[in-house]
């Protein structure tokens, strides 16, 4: 027979004398070598196992078990991929250290969320907003928030930053968890317990943003809330990380507000000082897009195009030789 992880699948389900003897021999060999994969999985160090996308643990690059998801986002349900072979006293041994291990994992990967998950410092609107941070996998759209945003004030906003939450234009989020091992696992979780809900399937997903890439064209088939799982907010034909988003704010709102305080002062680059602003290569840079591409993403957060003709500089006649 065929055994992977802790399943065994016989070769022959015959009734006769061969077919019981050769599951009878099967089993003795069984017992022994199930007993000496549950040692080594109850021994093994964290590096032996690997959480997959779609959910699954593996070890030796064998499915042993399965997450499932729970009522606490953080701590999904270990379902051990077993059959009658293995006993009930391993089963348990195998159990606890696959709880241990996810538990760890989600710690060290997560460990911002789940301090804040726990935080005792935070009360009232803050503990709510932190609450909806953890349902969220650390991310919230501003506008869903923004009455309780207005009303926090500046002590509770100081301890939701001492967890590492920013507060920016578009999203209140924990920008360490953008990082690709956080995202990645982040991704996983959010698959078990919402993929359904929006017509994915947790084991055929789509493909996220390469790690390291700050924009991509949106694929208009995804889900909104699955570009948001992996760190990106949508803005009309593209989606753009969190971060960057809010680094794109940051170099506009400075533009908008400029204005000349006295004749001739000089304005900074992009600043039309009338509550507009010209597109900046800083702006494309950090976005990796092209003008038209930026020029998309700002119709989608509220900007509108004004075009103007601009009468270049008189030029002086040259004077005359001897003048």
């Amino acid at each position: 027979g065929r055994l992977k992880g802790f399943r065994f699948w016989p070769d022959t389900t015959s009734e006769d004398v061969h077919g019981k003897a050769s599951r009878h021999a099967a089993a003795q060999v069984l017992s022994r070598e199930l007993g000496m994969r549950v040692r080594r999985v109850a021994a093994a160090k964290p590096d032996a196992f690997k959480l997959t996308r779609t959910g699954s643990i593996l070890w030796r690059e064998e499915e042993i078990a399965r997450l499932e998801p729970s009522g606490d986002p953080l701590k999904p349900t270990v379902s051990l991929l077993v059959d009658e072979h293995l006993s009930v006293p391993d089963r348990e041994k195998v159990q606890a250290r696959l709880d241990q291990w996810i538990g760890e994992l989600v710690g060290d990967k997560l460990k911002l969320l789940v301090d804040l998950a726990k935080a005792e410092d935070l009360t009232g609107l803050a503990r709510g907003i932190a609450f909806r941070l953890v349902e969220g996998f650390g991310v919230l759209k501003r506008e869903s928030v923004a009455e309780e945003i207005r009303t926090l004030d500046q002590p509770a906003r100081a301890s939701l930053r001492r967890h590492g939450v920013r507060f920016g234009a578009f999203n209140i989020f924990v920008p360490i968890l953008l990082k690709p091992a956080a995202a990645e696992l982040i991704l996983t979780l959010w698959s078990l317990k919402h993929a359904t809900e929006h017509g994915l399937a947790p084991e055929i997903m789509p493909e996220p943003p390469r790690a390291g890439l700050t924009s991509v064209a949106a694929n208009p088939t995804t889900p909104e809330a699955f570009y948001r799982a992996c760190g990106f907010h949508v803005c009309g034909p593209r989606v753009v990380r969190f971060d960057i988003l809010e680094r794109l704010a940051d170099l506009i709102r400075p533009l908008l507000a400029w204005r000349a305080h006295t004749p001739g002062d000089s304005a900074p680059a992009g600043a039309t000082g009338d509550g507009g602003f010209t597109i900046l290569p800083e702006m494309m840079s950090i976005l990796g897009c092209s003008p038209d591409e930026l020029g998309a993403v700002l119709k989608s957060l509220g900007f509108w195009v004004e075009r103007k003709i601009i009468s270049p500089p008189a030029v002086s006649a040259p004077a005359e030789a001897g003048e």
